[in-house]
């Protein structure tokens, strides 16, 4: 298979045939050395059934592979039979299709001919505006049956294959697949145990040629703005966070299987951290952290990345990955207390607007998001605190949610434009909102007139502001959580993201962290204050403990371990301008180059102690390269740090 051909293999029996049959052999093998199959080993946590599979998605680069033709053809064919089974001929078809006397079929289109054209998608779900050109390219109403056909071909795909795992004997849960983006691919993979999701930053464009890769803009995440990361650009602009969370379900444990910011910028640090702190935020259950491929030879040296997808000694990651571990494994950065979903109608799945990512790119960074499916009828009767509708169609009744933000992206209740609905907001707003005003909020709702003007062109400030005002005036998060002052703050005030001026902190009872534009003083913890003359830095602070034990407050801890670190990878890195990728999207080029670095903390690190305190330089295992250790002067010690020792540990002990 060429790569990110996907979709075929849920569509041809025989392709089925084969995965059913790889899948035998490899879990019902005995390993001599165990004694288990693989579907009996404990050592075994999951099985996910396909990598990055889907139906509705994968078919763009099919013209350039003749060989694939034939398989293209096949799903084109069932697409017309589905067509035919809901419409029975082209007639009642064309007729479904037509919207203001404007037909979206093609007269060279017939399902009885199987010549009525599919709609194509590359890694992700296609985007579609309910209200584009009715007789554009992909009209919302070939976009809604082909949705409808690729979700329910999808969950008979995974239902079936899932069955046959079972009776093979699997004991453990069950996942469908990965990089899942849009409300009918989410869909489409919930009959699996649990969902997942991959999501990548600076991820180059493959295939990579030698040791060059392409981006489109490498960035530092600590200055991307959620809020505006897609303005004018729509779906392909995300975080680790945003495109993450969209395949979190109420009531499905959640993992994230890969997940990664490549080495493709030099302050790179953050993302690592940050995606921790969110995830123990959002109760996520797992995280991978995914190393695309490293070389299978011994020639892995530890003073150079030869390759981005390299990980092993990148200390972006690796100078992390014990703090990383604590905080998600350890829990020490709380869960929201905040229940927040976005709740989608049966109608939503047949659309995707080009910013159908918004709730994505503010719930997660404050409160936690699940999405909710209502699959019988319109009404949601979950327990969220706050219910959002997805809104894509003018349909989901949330008037028994504790808390609902409702709106309309279009002002009909199906993709075929037969069904307006010009009562569904004014009922929500019980006919109080101001002909003028753009919202309406009351103990309950917050009703928004005019969901597209407001956000845009993917701007979605304007939305946060008023999200973040109707859940203060709930009281469902504190006054100085949210929305402040364009800081991002989560409802348990423990993380705070600031991208204007490029700080990500957390701040818990077990452990804190700051990475990116260092201000005057950085306060680790009461006793613990940095000053740093790198214009970017990380630096994580937790207890050193004493004995096993799952947590240690930093007020109960006179011992500590410190990372503290700026730029890092290749210090010779070559960075040229590419090919145009799109129009008005030119790539950057990276060629690997030089030996690796990392940035030091030059500065200084002022303690509070009675009596004294001691700083170990520490190498990356551990061992103390030097110590230096002064007593206390009207309570504090100042250790300076001119970043002249080849350090990024530290163990701090105060008396």
């Amino acid at each position: 298979m060429v790569p990110c051909i996907k979709c075929f293999p849920m569509f041809n029996q025989r392709l089925i045939d084969l995965q059913r049959d790889y899948a035998k052999k490899f879990l019902c093998h005995v390993n001599p050395y165990t004694g288990f199959a693989y579907k009996d080993d404990p050592a075994v946590a999951v099985v996910q059934m396909n990598n990055e599979d889907s139906a509705i998605k994968g078919i763009d680069e099919v013209d350039q592979n003749p060989q694939l033709l034939p398989y293209m053809e096949e799903v084109q064919r069932r697409f017309n039979y589905f067509l035919l089974m809901k419409y029975d001929n082209r007639e009642k078809l064309a007729r479904a299709w037509t919207s203001d006397g404007v037909c979206a079929l093609r007269e060279d289109e017939d399902p009885a001919k199987n010549t009525v054209k599919m709609v194509r998608g590359s890694f992700y779900q296609p985007t579609n505006n309910a209200w584009d050109d009715w007789a554009g390219d992909v009209s919302p109403a070939r976009y809604a049956d082909y949705m409808e056909f690729g979700l329910w071909s999808n969950r008979r795909f995974y239902r079936e294959y899932k069955n046959y795992l079972l009776s093979l004997g699997v004991k453990v849960p069950i996942a469908a697949s990965n990089l899942i983006a849009g409300a009918a691919d989410v869909y489409g993979h919930i009959d699996g145990d649990f969902m997942e999701n991959n999501t990548y930053f600076n991820h180059p464009i493959l295939p990579v040629y030698g040791r060059t890769f392409m981006t489109g803009r490498p960035s530092e995440s600590v200055s991307v703005n959620p809020l505006t990361v897609q303005k004018y650009i729509g779906q392909m602009a995300t975080t680790l966070l945003s495109l993450g969370s969209v395949s979190c379900v109420e009531g499905k444990p959640f993992m994230i299987t890969e997940w990664n910011d490549y080495g493709l910028h030099p302050f790179r640090s953050t993302s690592f951290v940050q995606m921790i702190a969110y995830a123990c935020l959002n109760d996520w259950d797992g995280l991978i952290l995914y190393n695309h491929h490293t070389s299978d030879k011994d020639n892995q040296p530890d003073d150079e990345i030869h390759d981005v997808f390299d990980c092993y000694n990148d200390p972006a990651v690796m100078c992390q990955w014990g703090f990383m571990a604590n905080v998600f494994l350890k829990g020490l950065v709380a869960k929201s207390n905040v229940k927040v979903e976005q709740v989608f109608s049966m109608e939503d799945l047949e659309t995707l607007p080009n910013w159908y990512a918004m709730v994505n790119l503010i719930a997660p960074y404050i409160t936690g998001l699940r999405a909710a499916f209502v699959e019988n009828g319109h009404k949601y009767r979950g327990d969220a605190d706050l219910a959002i509708n997805a809104g894509y169609f003018n349909t989901a009744d949330l008037s028994e949610a504790k808390h609902a933000v409702q709106f309309a992206w279009s002002k009909d209740r199906d993709a075929f434009r037969r069904f307006p609905d010009d009562q569904r907001l004014p009922k929500a707003s019980k006919g109080c909102m101001e002909e003028d005003a753009k919202i309406y909020l009351d103990e309950k709702n917050l009703v928004i007139r005019d969901i597209r003007q407001m956000a845009g062109m993917g701007d979605y400030t304007e939305f946060a502001e008023k999200l973040d005002q109707a859940m203060k005036c709930w009281k469902l998060i504190p006054e100085d959580t949210g929305l402040v002052d364009g800081k991002l703050i989560s409802a348990t005030g423990e993380i705070c993201f600031d991208p204007a001026y490029a700080r990500f902190e957390v701040h818990t009872p077990y452990a804190a962290y700051f990475s990116g534009a260092p201000e005057e003083n950085i306060v680790l913890d009461d006793r613990i204050l940095v000053k740093a003359c790198n214009d970017r830095i990380s630096l994580s602070v937790m207890p050193l403990y004493q004995e096993e034990r799952d947590k240690m407050k930093l007020a109960d801890a006179n011992e500590f371990v410190i990372s503290a670190f700026g730029r890092c990878g290749n210090d010779d890195n070559v960075i040229s301008d590419g090919p145009e990728y799109a129009p008005g999207i030119t790539m950057t080029c990276i060629t690997m180059n030089g030996k690796l670095y990392a940035e030091t903390l030059e500065g200084s690190m002022i303690i509070k102690a009675q009596n004294k305190a001691v700083l170990e330089f520490l190498d990356t295992e551990g061992n103390v390269i030097s110590s230096v250790e002064k007593a206390a002067k009207n309570g504090q010690v100042v250790f300076d740090l001119p970043g002249n020792v080849a350090s990024v540990f530290y163990h701090l002990w105060m008396d």
